[in-house]
């Protein structure tokens, strides 16, 4: 999908729908799977913002859903968006 000139949040917040949709398509597959997703930089933000966001919703699947971050910024020890506030 085109991204454009979207704000490091805007884009972020779309990375999370189209995440859903993916993960959602293959959960609800006719043969269901286990779902493992890889963030990468951005991406990892992408994935923590929808860890948080199942959480807050909770989710019949969770235990059908694994996750690896690497270079995430929002590691709260030394990631880029904990070093930098307000940054896009």
């Amino acid at each position: 999908p085109d991204l454009g000139n979207m704000t490091y949040a805007q884009s972020v917040a779309k990375g999370v729908s189209i995440l859903n949709n993916a993960i959602n398509a293959q959960l609800t597959a006719p043969i269901p799977r286990d779902v493992i997703t890889f963030g990468y930089s951005q991406g990892a933000s992408i994935v923590n913002n929808y860890i948080v966001q199942l959480m807050a919703n909770g989710s019949p699947h969770v235990g059908d859903l694994s996750f690896i971050l690497a270079a995430a910024g929002n590691n709260p020890n030394g990631g880029l968006l904990s070093r930098f506030p307000g940054f896009y």
